[in-house]
């Protein structure tokens, strides 16, 4: 099963197209960018989106308190860890955040270069995380380059999350609905927003 996720909704318009295209979640980016929201904003584009789309708030080496903060004032369904945060840290997150979906978006670079020591560390993490997330990024860019991650094939660095245990599904959440949750982890598309008029 593909799970996509448009990212960087700024504005209605785009996140209405997005949901017409199939997107299974939108992104909202609430870390230094061109297409920062505010919690507010935010909010209010969420609060006219159908509940079976996945609200996800996009966070770089933030607390775990603040995001839960900001979660709460926009409405979002999950939250994804897009900086430096450390593996050790992961059940902070997931404390504050409760029942919300929890991503940690690791930089393919950064695994190729150090091997499999750092994508093990997350994977041994699996109890506190719904998906890792690998971003082609570059330095100084964190994501959102356009350009195709190095494919981990050949590498140590490839491998499959074991199945975390079950969790208490998110109210409105399609798991919520008919009672039950996968336990499955699964890898996310994070696909950019959709260009309108050519551009």
């Amino acid at each position: 099963m593909t799970w996509v996720k448009i990212c960087a909704t700024t504005n209605l318009s785009d996140a209405q197209a997005s949901v017409a295209a199939g997107a299974n979640a939108l992104g909202f980016i609430f870390a230094p960018s061109t297409r920062r929201i505010e919690a507010g904003t935010a909010a209010e584009i969420i609060a006219a989106l159908p509940a079976e789309i996945e609200k996800i708030g996009v966070f770089v080496n933030e607390t775990p308190e603040r995001i839960a903060e900001t979660a709460q004032q926009a409405g979002l369904s999950g939250c994804q860890l897009h900086g430096d945060e450390p593996a050790a840290s992961l059940p902070d997150y997931r404390r504050a955040l409760g029942g919300r979906r929890l991503i940690k978006t690791l930089q393919v670079r950064e695994l190729l270069d150090e091997s499999s020591r750092v994508l093990q560390a997350y994977l041994g993490a699996h109890s506190s995380l719904d998906a890792l997330l690998l971003d082609s990024g570059r330095p100084g860019n964190r994501g959102g380059t356009g350009r195709p991650r190095p494919s981990l094939r050949d590498t140590r660095a490839a491998g499959t999350a074991p199945a975390p245990p079950p969790r208490s599904p998110r109210p409105g959440s399609s798991a919520h609905r008919s009672g039950r949750r996968s336990r499955r982890a699964r890898p996310c598309r994070a696909s950019p927003r959709p260009r309108r008029n050519g551009r």
